[in-house]
C-alpha cells in the first residue's frame, strides 16, 4: 500500500501535497545523505503530515518540521548519530527523536524499532 494511502486512513490526518524532486535532491545534498525510498515517496506525495499526535518532518517553510533544519539541530545536540540518519519526528519530550537511515530502518533514539517508514506509520 502506498504511504499516502496509509496516512489518509489515520484519524485526524492532515496531509500536505508533496514536493517536487528538485526539493528532495536539494535537501539530500544539504544533509549530505540519501533519503530512504519510502521517505522519498512520502516527500513527493505528502511532503508534511500530522496524524494521531504525530508530526513528521518533511520539506516546508516551518523550521520545526523541516527535515533539514531539524536533522542539523538534532545532530548538533546528540552525539554519535550516524551520517546517513535524518529525523522523522522530533517528539519534543524528554529528548525523544525518531530517526530513519538511508536503508529505511526507523529508530527511536538509537534503538531500531521498525524496518521501514511504512511499518512505523502502520503501528503509530
Amino acid at each position: 500500500m502506498a504511504i499516502r494511502d496509509l496516512l489518509v486512513m489515520k484519524e485526524d490526518a492532515f496531509l500536505g501535497k508533496g514536493v517536487d524532486e528538485e526539493y528532495i535532491r536539494a535537501a539530500e545534498k544539504e544533509l549530505n545523505l540519501t533519503f530512504a525510498d519510502d521517505y522519498r515517496e512520502y516527500l513527493s506525495t505528502v511532503g508534511l503530515v500530522m496524524f494521531d499526535g504525530h508530526e513528521l518532518t518533511g520539506i516546508g517553510k516551518a523550521e520545526r518540521t523541516n527535515v533539514v533544519f531539524v536533522t542539523k539541530q538534532m545532530k548538533m545536540l546528540k552525539e554519535g548519530i550516524p551520517a546517513d540518519w535524518y529525523v522523522l519526528e522530533n517528539e519534543n519530550m524528554d529528548g525523544a527523536v525518531i530517526w530513519q537511515n538511508s536503508a529505511g530502518e526507523v529508530f527511536f533514539n538509537k534503538k531500531k524499532e521498525y524496518r521501514s517508514l511504512k511499518d512505523f506509520i502502520i503501528d503509530a
